[in-house]
């Protein structure tokens, strides 16, 4: 927390969070916790959440009261990332991996009409059933907050592209990440739209030293934990 505190004290645009579950990758099973946190110990700073995992919610309403939350008491810097979340995730939750993507639309899609819709309403979809929805507060950003869906594959990459919103890659190789972000752009098209540079995100890792070889030799080791104890845990 207070190494994500010092990013609004050196100017950054924003910083990063996202939910997790069964590893010690991110150690975030609830990003919105460390989102309610940053908002008191900054100013400035967006807070990116990328993402919370929609179709791991039971109460998809719940989630978007506490994204709702989150964006008053930060002013209105929130950016709500949506994510399908990984199958170990999944299975940690015992939720079918099957149901991922459409579970998650139709959250989406939920989330969406519970921030902008002005009056009580039903909700009788394929996985969620609500008589009334009618959330309070609601966010302060209008109509609501940006939607990011990080992806990497076809269907999560059509998905972005046909709903309108920044995807991206994480821990790709330049040429994956190349690839996936141009095959965005071609469905974005399709959809009749154009992604600008601020849609198309690449996370990677980012080391400074004085030299190349010094850079590599200080970092490889950290890198290695991450690699083969954080991700492939």
């Amino acid at each position: 927390l207070s190494q994500m505190e010092s990013y609004d004290e050196y100017g950054f645009d924003a910083v990063c969070i996202n939910e997790h579950h069964a590893k010690p990758y991110g150690l975030m099973p609830s990003p919105n916790l460390i989102a309610a946190a940053l908002s008191q110990r900054t100013r400035r700073i967006k807070i990116a959440i990328f993402g919370n995992l929609p179709a791991l919610h039971a109460h998809p309403v719940r989630l978007a009261e506490e994204i709702a939350m989150l964006d008053v008491m930060s002013g209105g810097r929130l950016i709500s990332g949506f994510a399908r979340g990984v199958p170990q995730e999944f299975l940690a939750l015992s939720v079918p991996l099957a149901d991922a993507r459409a579970r998650m639309q139709e959250a989406w899609d939920l989330i969406v009409k519970a921030w902008t819709e002005r009056d009580p309403f039903a909700w009788h979809g394929q996985y969620y059933n609500y008589e009334r929805v009618c959330i309070w507060p609601r966010p302060i950003q209008k109509p609501h907050p940006p939607i990011v869906l990080p992806a990497d594959s076809e269907e999560g990459l059509e998905i972005a592209a046909r709903r309108r919103v920044p995807t991206g890659t994480a821990y790709r190789s330049m040429g994956r990440s190349r690839a996936v972000l141009n095959r965005y752009r071609v469905l974005a098209a399709e959809h009749g739209w154009t992604p600008t540079p601020e849609d198309c995100l690449v996370v990677r890792h980012v080391y400074v030293s004085e030299t190349n070889d010094r850079a590599r030799r200080e970092a490889e080791p950290h890198l290695d934990y991450f690699w083969q104890r954080l991700i492939s845990y």
